[in-house]
């Protein structure tokens, strides 16, 4: 009997038992090259829809089983097998590059791809900027050695956060009150600034503009390319029914899928602004102490101090109760479609995928983990407060353990 004869005659289930036990990537690359038929049926939505519940016992979002396409339901499998693949191992988080590139809590985090470069930002409660390559860090199995550039100074106080709009401009803000916008190359220059009476916090980049949240509660939409600057002032205070009192805007992001504005407040008002009508919120929820709001790969998660909650970024509607499902109540939650990733304290935990997540490994450090990013190019960050940052880099995947020497 030809291979031919053989497949024509295979029960479809008998195909689909034995390609769950083949990786999803492979199948994609290789077994949907060599037949019509295995390449009709591995070219299905139906067919990676109902891998996520049978091979991975997940519970899609509904977003996903209405939305994505045949190759992002591909992609999200792969990130699902590939995460697993990465951090089921007990000492998986042992496994890491480490390196005191400040002498101050890492408070902001930003990630991008320069020149098919995987560029880190980090900023810290030093004053200091310090650009990273991480594929540099990863060749050389040094953190140190992965380091670009060091901005020392590059404000006056405590620096919140680092966004960028494209890969030659990144923007800073900072306790001092000012957003600084940085020309990015062979070293980073200082171009401008913009200047508040209040301390700047958060900032979400989108088309040509930067939203950046303010001490006193308000978010300014700034457009540098403009002579004053400011464009708009959304005054979170204006829309609460009951205290309004200052609150810090602690979080503010750019939602691209549904173009909103999402903004949180320290008081546990979350809003949804609509860019061209910032007269009015699209949507408000209340939460009890939001400590952080993450927004990652079109998911909204929501930390406070009685729960984590994950809330529907267009409506704000809740769609999971993390905390009730999994029993954790992390200081922040990044979602991402291959899986969750959670700090608490001194805890860093790994959560599968879904509506359904189960805890698929920890870590307890020596030092309170401060800031968590799964960064671009899927590595790994995390930054301790005595002023170290691990990385746990993408590549682990293809060339397994890189920790196999002293990283000083």
């Amino acid at each position: 009997m030809t291979r031919s004869t053989s497949l024509e005659t295979l029960p479809n289930e008998i195909i689909y038992s034995i390609f769950n036990n083949v990786p999803s990537r492979q199948l994609w690359t290789e077994v949907r090259l060599l037949d019509k038929r295995l390449y009709s049926f591995i070219a299905s939505r139906d067919y990676w829809l109902r891998r996520f519940k049978d091979k991975h016992d997940i519970i899609v979002r509904p977003e996903i089983k209405k939305n994505k396409e045949l190759r992002e339901l591909l992609r999200i499998n792969i990130e699902v097998e590939e995460i697993k693949l990465r951090f089921d191992e007990n000492d998986c988080l042992t496994d890491y590059l480490s390196c005191s590139g400040h002498i101050g809590t890492p408070d902001a985090f930003h990630t991008r791809r320069i020149n098919n470069r995987r560029i880190l930002f980090t900023g810290a409660r030093d004053h200091k900027v310090v650009i990273w390559d991480l594929q540099n860090a990863v060749e050389a199995k040094s953190l140190q050695k992965g380091i670009k550039t060091e901005i020392h100074e590059a404000h006056s106080g405590w620096i919140w956060d680092i966004s960028s709009s494209d890969q030659y401009n990144f923007y800073t803000s900072s306790w001092d009150g000012s957003v600084k916008l940085w020309r990015y190359g062979p070293s980073a220059v200082m171009e401008d600034r913009f200047k508040s009476e209040q301390a700047f916090l958060k900032l979400a980049c989108f088309d040509s503009c930067v939203a950046a949240s303010n001490y006193s509660g308000k978010v300014f939409v700034l457009d540098f390319k403009t002579r004053e600057k400011k464009l708009a002032e959304i005054d979170t205070r204006l829309f609460q029914t009951k205290n309004k009192n200052k609150s810090p805007a602690i979080e503010v992001h750019y939602d691209k899928q549904h173009n909103g504005i999402i903004i949180g407040s320290e008081n546990g008002h979350i809003y949804v602004f609509d860019p061209r009508n910032l007269s009015q919120p699209k949507c408000v929820r209340k939460l009890d102490n939001l400590r952080t709001l993450t927004f990652n790969s079109g998911q909204l998660s929501a930390c406070s101090s009685p729960k984590c909650l994950f809330l529907d970024p267009s409506t704000l509607d809740i769609e999971l109760d993390f905390t009730q499902e999994t029993g954790s109540i992390p200081f922040k939650c990044i979602p991402t479609y291959g899986g969750y990733f959670c700090a608490d304290s001194f805890d860093i935990k790994i959560f599968t995928a879904g509506l359904n997540p189960r805890k698929i490994t920890q870590a307890t450090f020596s030092h309170r983990i401060n800031n968590l990013m799964y960064g671009h190019g899927s590595d790994l960050i995390a930054g301790l407060g005595e002023g170290s940052i691990q990385l746990w880099p993408r590549d682990q995947i293809f060339l397994g353990r890189v920790n196999d020497i002293t990283d000083l």
